[in-house]
């Protein structure tokens, strides 16, 4: 048996479990965060291996007055957000630094479980097909 034809699967199940985390986050926040707006400031452009992503560096306001920059931690290629745009945001009470925005991007994580799925059913394809 080749065994490269599950390295699709495998990529695919490890896409499935991060939607599921980022999934478990998300409601986490939505259940206990507090919503504000805020500005896209920035986009920071990272490389990771092969790929590179734009993620919206955001500043906003806590409850208490206090300003916040942080950089999102979901990226997209081409760039989903432009500086200088407002968006909506939630942010853990406790963690401002762990936010979602609300009014953009709810379908990037969709995108990760559909192709994660293709891949575990390319793989199971290519594995029973052989």
């Amino acid at each position: 048996m080749n065994i490269e034809i599950l390295y699709p699967g495998a990529f695919g199940f490890f896409l499935i479990i991060f939607y599921f985390v980022r999934l478990r986050q998300k409601n986490e926040i939505l259940k206990n965060g507090i919503k504000t707006k805020g500005k896209v400031i920035d986009l920071s452009l990272d490389y990771s291996g092969q790929t590179r992503s734009y993620y919206p560096v955001v500043r906003f306001t806590l409850n208490d007055g206090t300003w916040m920059t942080e950089k999102y931690s979901v990226g997209t290629l081409p760039a989903s957000f432009k500086t200088g745009e407002d968006v909506d945001l939630i942010y853990k009470l406790e963690d401002p630094t762990s936010f979602i925005i609300t009014n953009k991007n709810s379908y990037i994580d969709k995108i990760f479980l559909i192709i994660g799925i293709l891949l575990v059913f390319y793989s199971a394809y290519l594995f029973f097909a052989t």
